[in-house]
Protein backbone atom coordinates (compact mmCIF):
# COMPACT_ATOMS: atom_id res chain seq x y z
CA UNK A 1 0.00 0.00 0.00
CA UNK A 2 1.29 3.34 -0.77
CA UNK A 3 2.20 5.67 1.81
CA UNK A 4 0.61 8.90 2.06
CA UNK A 5 3.83 11.47 1.24
CA UNK A 6 3.62 9.06 -2.14
CA UNK A 7 0.46 9.69 -3.14
CA UNK A 8 0.71 13.61 -2.44
CA UNK A 9 3.82 13.34 -4.56
CA UNK A 10 1.81 11.80 -7.32
CA UNK A 11 -0.40 15.36 -8.03
CA UNK A 12 3.08 17.75 -7.62
CA UNK A 13 3.12 18.19 -10.97
CA UNK A 14 -0.49 18.94 -11.60
CA UNK A 15 -1.55 22.00 -13.21
CA UNK A 16 -4.43 23.89 -11.59
CA UNK A 17 -6.19 26.77 -13.55
CA UNK A 18 -5.94 30.29 -11.97
CA UNK A 19 -9.93 31.12 -11.07
CA UNK A 20 -10.58 34.37 -11.80
CA UNK A 21 -14.63 34.64 -10.17
CA UNK A 22 -16.69 37.67 -12.15
CA UNK A 23 -19.86 39.16 -11.75
CA UNK A 24 -22.35 39.43 -13.65
CA UNK A 25 -24.37 43.20 -14.83
CA UNK A 26 -27.06 43.18 -17.32
CA UNK A 27 -26.85 45.91 -20.02
CA UNK A 28 -30.23 47.14 -18.91
CA UNK A 29 -29.11 49.08 -15.85
CA UNK A 30 -27.81 51.52 -18.30
CA UNK A 31 -31.29 51.75 -19.70
CA UNK A 32 -32.60 52.87 -16.48
CA UNK A 33 -32.12 56.56 -17.09
CA UNK A 34 -30.34 56.59 -13.56
CA UNK A 35 -26.78 58.53 -13.07
CA UNK A 36 -23.58 57.49 -13.95
CA UNK A 37 -22.68 57.00 -9.85
CA UNK A 38 -25.83 55.23 -9.36
CA UNK A 39 -24.94 52.82 -12.10
CA UNK A 40 -21.28 53.07 -10.62
CA UNK A 41 -22.64 52.22 -7.16
CA UNK A 42 -25.26 49.13 -8.49
CA UNK A 43 -21.65 47.90 -10.30
CA UNK A 44 -19.50 48.41 -6.69
CA UNK A 45 -22.01 46.95 -4.78
CA UNK A 46 -22.51 43.47 -6.82
CA UNK A 47 -19.22 42.66 -7.33
CA UNK A 48 -19.08 41.70 -3.31
CA UNK A 49 -22.68 40.10 -3.38
CA UNK A 50 -23.33 36.73 -3.14
CA UNK A 51 -25.90 34.55 -4.01
CA UNK A 52 -28.29 34.28 -0.67
CA UNK A 53 -30.87 31.19 -0.17
CA UNK A 54 -31.96 33.15 1.73
CA UNK A 55 -33.62 35.76 -0.99
CA UNK A 56 -34.50 32.43 -3.04
CA UNK A 57 -30.90 32.55 -4.86
CA UNK A 58 -31.22 36.20 -5.73
CA UNK A 59 -27.49 38.00 -4.95
CA UNK A 60 -27.85 40.13 -1.59
CA UNK A 61 -25.40 42.11 0.40
CA UNK A 62 -25.49 42.00 4.37
CA UNK A 63 -24.84 45.61 5.67
CA UNK A 64 -24.65 47.24 9.12
CA UNK A 65 -25.06 51.02 7.57
CA UNK A 66 -24.48 53.11 5.12
CA UNK A 67 -21.06 54.41 6.41
CA UNK A 68 -19.23 50.67 5.86
CA UNK A 69 -20.04 51.29 2.52
CA UNK A 70 -18.26 55.03 2.19
CA UNK A 71 -15.62 53.22 4.22
CA UNK A 72 -15.45 50.60 1.21
CA UNK A 73 -15.80 53.71 -1.40
CA UNK A 74 -13.01 55.13 0.73
CA UNK A 75 -15.50 58.65 -0.01
CA UNK A 76 -15.34 61.54 1.51
CA UNK A 77 -18.89 61.95 1.15
CA UNK A 78 -22.06 62.65 3.45
CA UNK A 79 -24.04 59.71 4.66
CA UNK A 80 -27.36 61.73 3.02
CA UNK A 81 -25.13 61.53 -0.50
CA UNK A 82 -24.77 57.76 -0.58
CA UNK A 83 -28.31 56.96 0.22
CA UNK A 84 -29.72 59.53 -2.21
CA UNK A 85 -27.91 56.98 -4.83
CA UNK A 86 -29.35 53.97 -2.98
CA UNK A 87 -32.29 55.80 -3.02
CA UNK A 88 -32.17 56.23 -6.81
CA UNK A 89 -31.01 52.61 -7.56
CA UNK A 90 -33.93 51.65 -5.23
CA UNK A 91 -36.78 53.33 -7.48
CA UNK A 92 -35.36 52.02 -10.51
CA UNK A 93 -36.15 48.65 -8.50
CA UNK A 94 -32.60 47.58 -9.85
CA UNK A 95 -31.90 46.61 -6.06
CA UNK A 96 -34.47 46.17 -3.16
CA UNK A 97 -33.48 47.37 0.56
CA UNK A 98 -34.43 45.26 3.45
CA UNK A 99 -33.76 47.05 6.93
CA UNK A 100 -33.88 44.50 9.50
CA UNK A 101 -35.55 45.09 12.55
CA UNK A 102 -32.67 43.60 14.97
CA UNK A 103 -29.96 44.40 15.35
CA UNK A 104 -30.60 48.55 14.58
CA UNK A 105 -29.39 50.24 11.61
CA UNK A 106 -28.57 46.66 9.92
CA UNK A 107 -29.88 46.27 6.32
CA UNK A 108 -29.52 43.69 3.27
CA UNK A 109 -29.49 44.67 0.06
CA UNK A 110 -31.11 42.33 -2.53
CA UNK A 111 -30.40 42.07 -6.47
CA UNK A 112 -33.37 41.14 -8.12
CA UNK A 113 -33.29 39.29 -11.21
CA UNK A 114 -33.96 42.22 -13.94
CA UNK A 115 -34.96 40.44 -16.82
CA UNK A 116 -35.81 36.20 -17.51
CA UNK A 117 -35.14 36.69 -21.41
CA UNK A 118 -32.82 34.25 -22.10
CA UNK A 119 -31.18 36.67 -24.50
CA UNK A 120 -30.78 39.24 -22.69
CA UNK A 121 -26.88 40.80 -22.68
CA UNK A 122 -24.56 40.88 -19.97
CA UNK A 123 -21.75 42.26 -18.62
CA UNK A 124 -18.86 39.62 -17.58
CA UNK A 125 -16.96 42.13 -15.14
CA UNK A 126 -13.70 40.24 -13.38
CA UNK A 127 -13.21 40.97 -10.11
CA UNK A 128 -9.26 40.81 -9.92
CA UNK A 129 -9.94 43.84 -12.50
CA UNK A 130 -12.66 45.40 -10.42
CA UNK A 131 -10.52 45.04 -7.39
CA UNK A 132 -7.63 46.85 -9.31
CA UNK A 133 -10.12 49.68 -10.21
CA UNK A 134 -10.77 50.18 -6.62
CA UNK A 135 -7.40 50.04 -5.54
CA UNK A 136 -6.21 52.99 -8.07
CA UNK A 137 -9.35 55.29 -7.50
CA UNK A 138 -11.90 56.34 -4.72
CA UNK A 139 -15.08 57.58 -4.17
CA UNK A 140 -17.02 58.88 -7.27
CA UNK A 141 -14.39 58.91 -9.30
CA UNK A 142 -14.06 55.11 -8.46
CA UNK A 143 -17.99 54.91 -9.70
CA UNK A 144 -17.30 56.26 -13.06
CA UNK A 145 -14.50 54.37 -13.37
CA UNK A 146 -16.23 50.87 -13.21
CA UNK A 147 -18.76 52.50 -15.29
CA UNK A 148 -15.94 53.37 -17.82
CA UNK A 149 -15.10 49.46 -17.64
CA UNK A 150 -18.25 47.82 -17.75
CA UNK A 151 -18.88 50.11 -20.79
CA UNK A 152 -15.77 48.43 -22.88
CA UNK A 153 -16.72 44.62 -21.56
CA UNK A 154 -19.90 45.54 -23.07
CA UNK A 155 -18.46 45.66 -26.14
CA UNK A 156 -16.25 42.35 -25.57
CA UNK A 157 -17.75 39.17 -26.62
CA UNK A 158 -16.05 36.63 -25.43
CA UNK A 159 -16.56 33.11 -26.98
CA UNK A 160 -14.58 29.64 -27.03
CA UNK A 161 -11.22 30.97 -27.24
CA UNK A 162 -12.09 33.78 -24.46
CA UNK A 163 -11.28 36.83 -26.61
CA UNK A 164 -10.34 39.67 -24.82
CA UNK A 165 -10.54 42.55 -27.68
CA UNK A 166 -12.23 45.62 -27.88
CA UNK A 167 -12.75 46.40 -31.53
CA UNK A 168 -15.77 49.03 -30.81
CA UNK A 169 -15.28 53.24 -30.90
CA UNK A 170 -15.87 54.98 -27.72
CA UNK A 171 -18.78 56.32 -29.38
CA UNK A 172 -20.44 53.09 -29.35
CA UNK A 173 -19.51 53.06 -25.89
CA UNK A 174 -20.90 56.53 -24.74
CA UNK A 175 -24.32 55.41 -26.49
CA UNK A 176 -24.59 52.57 -24.31
CA UNK A 177 -23.89 54.13 -21.20
CA UNK A 178 -26.03 57.50 -22.39
CA UNK A 179 -22.96 59.96 -21.41
CA UNK A 180 -21.43 62.17 -23.46
CA UNK A 181 -18.06 60.88 -25.52
CA UNK A 182 -15.71 63.42 -23.74
CA UNK A 183 -16.16 62.21 -20.36
CA UNK A 184 -15.34 58.85 -21.64
CA UNK A 185 -12.26 59.46 -23.68
CA UNK A 186 -10.91 60.91 -19.77
CA UNK A 187 -12.16 57.69 -18.44
CA UNK A 188 -10.56 55.94 -21.08
CA UNK A 189 -7.23 57.71 -20.40
CA UNK A 190 -7.20 56.71 -17.02
CA UNK A 191 -7.88 52.90 -17.63
CA UNK A 192 -4.99 52.82 -20.13
CA UNK A 193 -2.60 54.83 -17.36
CA UNK A 194 -3.15 52.83 -15.04
CA UNK A 195 -2.81 49.41 -16.89
CA UNK A 196 -6.25 48.44 -16.77
CA UNK A 197 -6.75 48.20 -20.48
CA UNK A 198 -4.20 48.12 -23.14
CA UNK A 199 -4.42 49.89 -26.42
CA UNK A 200 -3.31 49.51 -29.74
CA UNK A 201 -3.47 52.37 -32.92
CA UNK A 202 -3.25 50.44 -35.91
CA UNK A 203 -2.87 52.83 -39.09
CA UNK A 204 -3.58 51.53 -42.43
CA UNK A 205 -1.01 53.10 -45.66
CA UNK A 206 -2.24 52.75 -48.68
CA UNK A 207 -0.18 52.50 -52.07
CA UNK A 208 -0.08 52.15 -55.89
CA UNK A 209 1.34 48.68 -56.89
CA UNK A 210 2.93 49.83 -60.50
CA UNK A 211 2.36 46.76 -62.77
Amino acid sequence: MQNQEKIIAKYDKTKIKNYNSFAIVPLEIFQKGISREAVGLYIFLSSYAGVSPHYEGKKSLIMHNTQDILQLLRWKANKSDLQELLDELQSAKVIQIYNRPEPRNKFDIIFPRLKRDENARFVKLYASTVRKIESKATGKWLLRRLVAYAGIRAGIFENSTSSQIFEQSLAYVAQILEIDSESLRHSFKWLRDNDIVAFYKWQIVKFKLNI
